[in-house]
């Protein structure tokens, strides 16, 4: 090639907006992380294999944000004619195949995650518990098969960011055409895989005996990660165009994209963990404005636990006898699902193992009324007084 004018260059580039995009995204990701292991740890005092998986996938985005930061710094973002001139190209794609590791590994990571998820809420569907074990397996198992295309796909291995080794005898390395396959089929199945994991949760609750509002929002939360398949496929679609885009490092929509393929499934994985959280923070909001205060007026100010509550008439005077005639008491018995008992993903569980399959969530509320009436003595009140028990 001609030597290169740097009068003609066009050194801009595009690395804030790039930084700005993965940052924000590993930013959401990682306190939906921190939200996800404070209500394991410290509200349910459970943290699962799951759990631990989801960590490590924030250690890979947070990897994958720092590669971006090192890519910016030889070129991405940039023209490629300024690139070349900063003999930059060979150090982009060392850091490029680094980050295809990681960030491989990261989205199966996920999916992985989901899958133990899911498996312990299997107990009485036997072939689902084998479907999603298999699953588990096959994820694994393409995993390491992807991971072995990208680290191999040179021989010897640093003849893909070394280019003055690709020219050598013995040097091996996958043509452009093999290349693109090998990605377009990892692609589809992410896609796949994606779709399945995002429509099992809608499948395995959508029987659930509850209010319309809570199932409504429990499918919602459960089908964010159909958000995760979009992105997958916007990547594929972007991967197809890596090989015949002059200014593919100028946007970096394929790099961009993968990582958003990362960070949505993390986010939609935790976000079904945060419930009790959530629900936490919803309760602390209505007292402070008020209607907490209300509900107490009404319910009485004595609470027993969360399967126990007593409703006691507030006594304006101890000389006024009208005001200790009545003593009223409310008792309930149900299943709580509340983040006290574990959350509502893992109560769900519970319930379905210890209840026949048709089921329902009955409350039991026993009302008794004491009162004391005197007898026909007169006015006065003088005599026996006899306790009338109304049980409703």
């Amino acid at each position: 090639m001609p030597p290169l004018d740097p009068e003609e260059i066009d050194f801009s580039t595009n690395a804030p907006r790039i930084l700005a995009i993965v940052g924000a995204l590993t930013g959401i990701s990682g306190l939906m992380v921190l939200l996800r292991c404070y209500v394991r740890i410290f509200v349910l005092r459970r943290f699962y294999t799951e759990d631990a998986i989801m960590v490590v996938c924030l250690a890979c985005a947070a990897t994958v944000l720092g590669f971006f930061v090192r890519e910016t710094k030889h070129g991405l973002g940039q023209y490629s004619a300024a690139i070349s001139y900063n003999n930059d190209n060979g150090e982009l794609a060392r850091w490029f195949w680094w980050h295809a590791i990681v960030i491989v590994a990261g989205i199966s990571l996920v999916k992985i995650s989901i899958g133990f998820f899911l498996l312990r809420f299997t107990a009485q569907k036997k072939w689902l518990k084998i479907f999603i074990i298999g699953s588990i397996v096959f994820l694994v198992l393409f995993t390491l098969a992807s991971l072995g295309t990208l680290i191999f796909q040179c021989l010897p291995v640093q003849a893909a960011w070394d280019f003055s080794l690709q020219g050598k005898e013995g040097t091996k390395c996958y043509g452009t055409g093999t290349y693109l396959k090998i990605g377009r089929f990892n692609s589809a199945i992410n896609i796949i895989t994606d779709f399945l994991y995002a429509t099992l949760p809608v499948f395995m609750f959508y029987n659930i005996q509850v209010n319309r509002r809570t199932k409504a929002s429990l499918m919602c939360i459960l089908s964010l990660g159909y958000f995760a398949c979009a992105a997958a496929i916007v990547k594929a679609v972007y991967q197809g165009q890596v090989f015949k885009q002059p200014e593919v490092n100028r946007n970096a929509d394929y790099h961009i994209w993968n990582d958003v393929e990362l960070n949505v499934g993390i986010i939609a994985a935790c976000f079904p963990t945060i419930k009790p959280l959530v629900k936490s923070v919803i309760g602390s909001t209505r007292a402070l404005t008020g209607y907490g205060s209300r509900s107490r007026k009404r319910t009485g100010d004595a609470y027993y636990g969360p399967s126990s509550h007593v409703l006691n008439t507030i006594h304006r005077s101890r000389q006024d006898p009208e005001d200790q005639k009545y003593h009223v008491q409310i008792h309930a018995n149900h299943p709580s699902l509340s983040g006290s008992d574990g959350g509502s993903e893992e109560n769900l569980a519970a319930h379905r193992r210890a209840s026949p399959i048709n089921a329902r969530i009955v409350q039991t509320t026993e009302v008794i009324v004491h009162s004391e009436e005197s007898s026909e003595m007169g006015p006065s009140g003088i005599g026996p007084r006899r306790m009338v028990e109304d049980r409703i």
